[in-house]
């Protein structure tokens, strides 16, 4: 973005300048020759030669000034650009996982983050739900209940937020990366990379393949 609105952003200051006669050299220096010993300005006052000589060279500096500025915005990258292109990699590293979730043992979870590194793809596994289940009712994936309850796919699509947060949209999906140790508390997990969901709950990574463990 940044380098789209470079152009704008050199035009914007090349009129700031002009509008402050940073860039009228030419015509300071054409003044000064023609009227030589004394300079007229407002008022009627006479201004002696040595003053005409000094707002040239004031002139001088400006120009230089204003051809640096320039310059620097032509070829300097924009820092905050760099750094919003850090944090995408960044997303793209710490939530491109497997992970393990507490609540629903053995059940897949899965994040990739999309090339753009502001959205990203869910897919998992679970167990199917009985007339008259609520959200209390919490089941896992192991070889037992996918016999009793029969296994679905889910998935669905979110962004990546600043600050590393993550969300579905959907009120429900709303986290935070959690890196080990760097939180304290009871909510567990506190001691393994993952996310941690505004439920509480915490999916922790778990990047081995064929080795679905339950969190933990």
């Amino acid at each position: 973005m940044y380098a789209r609105l470079r152009p704008v952003f050199i035009s914007a200051l090349y009129l700031i300048i002009r509008q402050s006669d940073g860039l009228s050299l030419p015509k300071q220096r054409l003044f000064s020759r023609h009227n030589l010993g004394v300079v007229p300005i407002d008022g009627g006052e006479r201004r002696p030669i040595s003053s005409a000589t000094e707002n040239v060279t004031r002139t001088t500096f400006q120009s230089y000034v204003a051809v640096v500025a320039i310059v620097v915005a032509m070829v300097v990258p924009n820092p905050s650009y760099a750094l919003v292109s850090t944090n995408d990699a960044l997303a793209t590293t710490i939530f491109n996982h497997e992970y393990s979730d507490p609540l629903h043992p053995l059940c897949k979870r899965k994040i990739a983050v999309n090339e753009d590194g502001m959205t990203f793809h869910y897919s998992g596994t679970g167990v199917k739900s009985l007339p008259g289940d609520d959200a209390s009712v919490l089941r896992g994936c192991t070889p037992k209940e996918i016999q009793e309850f029969g296994s679905r796919q889910s998935a669905f699509d979110g962004e990546i937020l600043s600050g590393n947060k993550i969300t579905a949209g959907d009120g429900i999906h709303e986290g935070i990366w959690e890196p080990a140790n760097s939180k304290t508390g009871n909510l567990g997990y506190e001691d393994k990379d993952g996310i941690r969901w505004n439920d509480g709950n915490k999916w922790v990574v778990n990047d081995k393949p064929g080795t679905e463990k339950t969190a933990g």
